[in-house]
């Protein structure tokens, strides 16, 4: 269900036909996890929304957003993926980022446990 917000049209209601996410058109790419969804811009910009109870969204904090929110003001955002409750970006330098749960050590810090609430790089 949509009620964490995932769908991004600020309704955090389900919808069975196709909904727009905001009125920009310059999506790039998207990336669908269990309860939140990220995507690009063609200006390099990375936008989350959806559920945050692992910190997949981010934005330093565990607050849900039902609207698209840009994780930082970085606009070198290459590529992001989306798992069940963390999510993973390339930049445009080739670094890999990554942010949400880590109780199963899924962030490839060498730690097991707490999540990882910003964007930080993969070693």
């Amino acid at each position: 269900s949509n009620l964490k917000g995932q769908l991004g049209n600020g309704l955090g209601v389900d919808s069975n036909v196709p909904t727009r996410v905001g009125t920009d058109g310059d999506w790039a790419s998207v990336s669908a996890g269990r309860e939140h969804s990220a995507a690009t811009r063609i200006g390099g910009t990375l936008w989350v929304w959806g559920g945050n109870g692992d910190a997949q969204l981010g934005n330093g904090t565990f607050t849900s957003q039902v609207v698209p929110s840009q994780v930082g003001s970085s606009a070198n955002w290459a590529k992001v993926g989306t798992g069940p409750f963390t999510t993973f970006a390339v930049a445009t330098d080739g670094l890999l980022w990554g942010w949400g749960r880590n109780a199963e050590g899924q962030q490839g810090n060498g730690t097991v446990g707490a999540a990882v609430s910003s964007p930080v790089v993969v070693p």
